[in-house]
């Protein structure tokens, strides 16, 4: 809807990815809404549908306070499962998320042996298989003077093994954790809002309004690029009849042979029956029409 007297366009919501009419309608009943924060207390909705929410700018207007990255920041920040507080069941994604110093390789590798054990175990006992006996060998060698041969297989006990190795290990970890609460929980918090960002608001504000809203409010993410280092050209600028850089002749016809050029943009709609795309330029839409074969080849990746 055009509103001339704050020159602008009002856009509606249910063209928004993942926005149906029935979300719109409760948005709508709830209205208004102070900030991102009023909505989620009043409006809650599933992770994506907030997420395009706040990539096509839907509280730019409301949110007096945070930019629309900012907001994005807040609402990762409610839903990346940040820890007040760190133990060592927190130690596996300790790990995963780079978290750990190197000194305590050794703490590390026997943490993650002890969930291999889990997989062997039999009753009360864990059965060594030989890469339970060589990882022994390697790194802790005092177990092995607990251990039982039955047969051809080769136990510890669970007790034995937890009471007399793991926890004494897991004790020296819980210490450093103690000792450095703070920092770790920092970093680790870090680690988990930043693979979120990754995850659902990597780029540029150009490319999240094209992912949510299927066009630019804002500048092309092309805007910048340098097209005569890339050799990139307006399409509206070629001029077809004299594109011909030679003719191949097959026995007394001649077939012209063009030139070819380079033209970029964002896929913003696909044709299916006419095997095309159209290309939102810098310059403006483009269609491009391929054959069916390289159609085919080209839609997976569009």
């Amino acid at each position: 809807v055009p509103d001339a007297e704050n020159n602008q366009i009002i856009y509606g919501l249910k063209p928004l990815s993942h926005v149906n009419s029935e979300i719109v309608e409760d948005i709508k009943s709830k209205r208004p809404f102070t900030g991102i924060k009023d909505f989620l207390a009043r409006c809650p909705q599933k992770k994506p549908v907030i997420i395009n929410l706040i990539k096509g700018g839907a509280f730019d207007d409301c949110e007096k306070k945070l930019s629309r990255k900012e907001v994005m920041v807040y609402y990762l920040m409610q839903v990346s499962d940040l820890k007040k507080k760190l133990n060592l069941q927190n130690f596996n994604g300790l790990i995963q998320n780079d978290c750990i110093p190197k000194e305590y390789e050794l703490e590390i590798r026997i943490f993650n042996f002890n969930k291999y054990l889990k997989t062997v175990k039999e009753g009360t006992n864990f059965r060594l298989d030989e890469r339970c006996l060589k990882f022994l060998e390697n790194y802790l060698p005092d177990v092995l003077d607990d251990v039982t041969t039955i047969g051809e297989n080769t136990y510890i006990s669970q007790s034995v093994w937890d009471k007399k190795y793991y926890q004494k290990y897991m004790d020296i970890v819980r210490e450093w954790l103690k000792e450095n609460q703070q920092d770790v929980l920092i970093k680790y918090n870090g680690k988990l809002l930043l693979a979120n960002w990754e995850k659902y608001a990597k780029g540029t504000i150009s490319k999240w309004e094209i992912e949510s809203l299927g066009f630019y409010n804002h500048e092309h993410e092309l805007a910048n690029i340098d097209m005569r280092k890339y050799g990139i050209v307006n399409f509206k600028d070629i001029d077809i009849l004299n594109q011909v850089d030679h003719y191949y002749r097959r026995g007394q016809v001649e077939f012209p042979i063009y030139k070819l050029s380079r033209i970029v943009g964002t896929v913003i709609n696909k044709n299916d029956t006419r095997s095309s795309i159209a290309l939102l330029t810098t310059q403006g839409v483009v269609t491009v029409k391929f054959n069916k074969e390289q159609y085919s080849l080209y839609k997976k990746q569009v």
